[in-house]
């Protein structure tokens, strides 16, 4: 089965030199910061046997899987692109930011990212994005720092760690998005109203 036909992810780039010297963290150990409950490496019938982990994070079914970049370990969650929908709803009216139905999974992912300390993370909202070719072709973007290029790729939700957050560039446009309060960092949607996650 291919994932991009009905899975979203939560993306964690995560830099090898934050590992306190193992370049290499265990998915599981990761998983297990992260949040993560019902953690089973067993790998089922939905997913080749490439070492994909099942897990329950904010909720929901999702399958997880470590890629390897040039400076980080990138922690991708897949979860069922309806589980968003049914969160979301199909009311196309001006939403408030405290009545949306997928607020709490914005939370969880903002406790993911404290815990975790990922130099960037999103919530992919759309299937191409939720592909790992996406994140490790966006790469550069992490290590050059470029704040305003990953803050144009619209993410639906977009996470910046201080370090990167100091080189976003406030424009109307740029900034034109609904935002969750971080004790560190920056936590953006990709707009605002209904379609703030997408």
């Amino acid at each position: 089965m291919n994932i991009s036909s009905k899975y979203l992810a939560a993306v964690f780039f995560i830099a090898c030199d934050q590992l306190q010297g193992d370049k290499n963290q265990p998915i599981e150990k990761l998983l297990h910061a992260a949040g993560a409950i019902d953690i089973s490496a067993k790998p089922d019938s939905s997913f080749d046997s490439s070492g994909r982990v099942n897990c329950t994070w904010s909720g929901m079914t999702c399958k997880a899987e470590m890629y390897i970049g040039s400076n980080h370990q990138v922690l991708h969650l897949y979860f069922l692109q309806a589980n968003l929908f049914a969160l979301v709803g199909d009311k196309r009216e001006p939403l408030p930011l405290q009545e949306d139905g997928a607020l709490q999974l914005a939370f969880n992912f903002r406790d993911t990212c404290l815990s975790l300390s990922p130099k960037v993370a999103f919530v992919a909202t759309h299937l191409s994005i939720a592909l790992p070719e996406y994140a490790l072709e966006r790469e550069w973007m992490v290590t050059a720092r470029d704040a305003n290029a990953l803050a144009d790729l619209r993410l639906g939700l977009l996470y910046l760690d201080d370090e990167i957050d100091q080189y976003w560039t406030s424009n109307p446009v740029r900034d034109d998005r609904d935002k969750l309060n971080v004790s560190h960092g920056r936590l953006v949607f990709a707009g605002h109203g209904w379609g703030r996650w997408f």
